[in-house]
């Protein structure tokens, strides 16, 4: 299946819409949109999973929630679609926390949501594990080095963690 992207500028507006994923990094000065999500259960436990192996991008770093914005996706849409399909979850109460260009030149939407689901694998191609850890496990394993994090997991992890739950 081709997957279609919107590419947008770097205020975030649309420029070129029905983007093949693959032609999309050979469009200089434009920008893939990525949904991130960081889950957190009543507990205040964050809700993470490791990349696949094969996946071309930090393949078996710790992430959260995440994924390209398909063509005519809204944000909110897309975040909600990459949680259940990573780690079979549905997030409530999505707040929008933060948005702009990233360590990865992408567009980012940053969202923080509440789930009390228990996460699971749903596509092994795309995940290897999930867990619920909390913010001060987090920390130790990254630490450790027993584990990498994706480039600014712990600065999303921050923000999420000061935003109130409306």
């Amino acid at each position: 299946m081709i997957e279609l992207l919107d590419l947008v500028d770097s205020n975030g507006k649309i420029i070129k819409t029905d983007v093949e994923r693959g032609e999309s990094m050979n469009l200089g000065g434009l920008h893939v949109q990525v949904a991130i999500v960081i889950i957190m259960n009543s507990a205040g436990n964050i809700l993470v999973h490791r990349r696949s192996r094969n996946k071309k991008v930090n393949p078996g770093y710790i992430d959260h929630a995440c994924g390209a914005i398909q063509s005519g996706e809204s944000p909110e849409t897309a975040g909600l679609r990459e949680a259940e399909e990573e780690i079979g979850v549905t997030p409530k109460f999505l707040k929008l926390i933060k948005q702009g260009i990233n360590e990865y030149n992408t567009y980012s939407y940053i969202f923080v949501g509440y789930s009390d689901e228990t996460p699971k694998i749903v596509t092994p191609e795309e995940v290897d594990w999930v867990g619920i850890l909390s913010p001060t496990e987090l920390k130790e394993l990254n630490s450790s080095d027993k584990e990498k994090f994706v480039d600014g997991f712990f600065e999303d992890l921050e923000l999420a963690l000061s935003t109130k739950k409306d």
